[in-house]
């Protein structure tokens, strides 16, 4: 970012805010916005936002404005003059679907304050569009067909490659109910892991894994600064203040009870092979991924950083159980195999008689993807809020740095939180455009941030002492005589 160009940190030029009637009437709203919202999600397969402007001319009944209008945005940091790589736009250039005029609030007889909701033009064809057919392929190469093909994008799309030839009956479904069965059981062709997340940033689609996001640079370090960061001659440091965390909540922290009872650190799938009428059982221990000659997918990692379990080997009893040891859940399902070596389908044969498709066997995706699930949930999760650019994205990854607590800082050396630093994931982000900021029109972001894993490995005995241990200590009585004597 070439700082010079900018009057002050946060500033945004909005260079179209079109806004197009059933009639292909169109309307510049540029002048009249006081506000617009885009919200990007890795869990959410499609964009959602709102834009709030004046309307001085009664364009609600002029227009008319009734939820089937289209938007159209660019707006750009000043110092981004273009797009940027292909696949990789600095700027913000979209075309919207406006599903829902919340309301109007009106202080003056002829100006009120409209608020527009606005979705992906992929969502509304998503609505409209029916899959029935069969699918073949990779989940990666099906997944591409559904993206170009019923729902019709022109937006970058990221696949990556999953393996596995699979085979879909699709009976009357929606494109994004075919993604997300893809989804679901995908499994990465580089590195075997089922962690899957369909989603669309203001970059494109996104059918990819958590790992192949966790490989990327970071994209921005973020840090709490107590002043206004200066340069020497006591003007603004702007890339200081892009990096300065403003309101942060460490929102979730980690939830074992939850994670216990839904198989975050021990499961167990029982699977019925209908073909070879047999049973076969897969087991799941959080732990082992951090053992010693295990390859770690965590995103420390991919960032040359420990990678140690955010959870403590602690023991609960004498006997040294932990909180993998016990299987708290299971899954039961079934499958048709034709050979278990392989883990091809029973079912499906290609047209020369082939068993050419894969089983779809829960045992390579389930288990792993639930835990992983939980981990980014009940794990170590914070919400900021920072002065914007408009090629921050969910997906990506950034560095956060929050101090210690100032009681901490006495009694070690070290100066940074040791949970929250290091890098984090951008699970969601939530672009504000305020033009009635007090400064001026002000790019905001609000992010939530997760992490899998801690750098340094957790305390833990082997056994529960003895007077911690319940079990050692003096039984008290159990009361069943509450009738005694007639009350007077």
């Amino acid at each position: 970012m070439a700082a010079e160009d900018l009057t002050y940190p946060g500033e945004f030029i909005l260079d179209k805010v079109e806004l197009i009637g059933c009639g292909d009437d169109r309307i510049d709203l540029s002048l009249t916005v006081v506000q617009i919202d885009i919200y990007e999600d890795i869990e959410s397969p499609v964009l959602q936002g709102g834009l709030t402007f004046t309307d001085n001319f009664g364009f609600v009944n002029t227009l008319p404005l009734i939820g089937q209008e289209h938007l159209r945005l660019k707006i750009r940091s000043p110092s981004v003059k273009s797009g940027g790589v292909f696949g990789e736009e600095q700027i913000i250039d979209r075309l919207f679907y406006v599903h829902n005029i919340v309301g109007s609030i009106s202080d003056k007889p002829s100006v009120a304050l409209i608020t527009l909701e606005f979705t992906s033009v992929e969502s509304i064809r998503n609505n409209r569009t029916v899959v029935d057919k069969i699918l073949t392929g990779t989940y990666s190469d099906i997944a591409k067909g559904i993206l170009k093909g019923p729902l019709k994008t022109k937006k970058t799309v990221f696949v990556e490659p999953s393996s596995g030839i699979e085979k879909i009956i699709a009976n009357r479904i929606t494109p994004m109910d075919v993604l997300n069965y893809c989804k679901r059981e995908a499994v990465s062709k580089e590195h075997g892991q089922a962690t899957y997340k369909m989603f669309e940033t203001l970059t494109g689609f996104h059918f990819r894994s958590l790992q192949s996001m966790y490989a990327t640079e970071s994209a921005q370090q973020y840090t709490l600064i107590d002043n206004d960061a200066r340069n020497p001659d006591m003007t603004v440091n702007i890339l200081a203040e892009y990096a300065r965390i403003r309101d942060f909540k460490k929102s979730k922290n980690v939830n074992t009870m939850s994670g216990t009872l839904r198989g975050q650190f021990s499961s167990e799938l029982v699977v019925h092979d209908i073909f070879n009428k047999d049973i076969l059982t897969t087991t799941y221990d959080y732990f082992s991924q951090f053992e010693p000659d295990a390859i770690n997918y965590t995103i420390n990692t991919y960032h040359k950083k420990g990678a140690k379990a955010m959870y403590s080997k602690m023991a609960y009893d004498q006997e040294g159980s932990i909180l993998s040891s016990a299987t708290t859940k299971k899954f039961l399902a079934s499958a048709s195999i034709k050979d278990q070596a392989t883990g091809s389908c029973a079912c499906m044969t290609t047209g020369r008689g082939e068993y050419a498709y894969q089983s779809r066997n829960p045992s390579r995706w389930l288990q792993q993807r639930n835990a992983t699930n939980q981990s980014l949930e009940n794990g170590y999760v914070i919400d900021f809020s920072a002065l914007g650019h408009t090629y921050m994205r969910a997906g990506q990854v950034v560095t956060v740095d929050l101090p210690r607590p100032a009681a901490d800082k006495q009694l070690k050396k070290e100066q940074v939180d040791r949970f929250y630093n290091g890098p984090f994931l951008i699970s969601a982000i939530h672009h504000k455009f305020d033009v009635t900021h007090k400064n001026g029109p002000t790019h905001m972001i609000y992010l939530r941030c997760v992490k899998d894993c801690v750098e340094e490995e957790l305390e833990f005995t082997e056994a529960l002492p003895t007077d911690i241990d319940d079990q050692f200590f003096k039984e008290d009585p159990i009361v069943e005589d509450f009738y005694l004597d007639e009350v007077a």
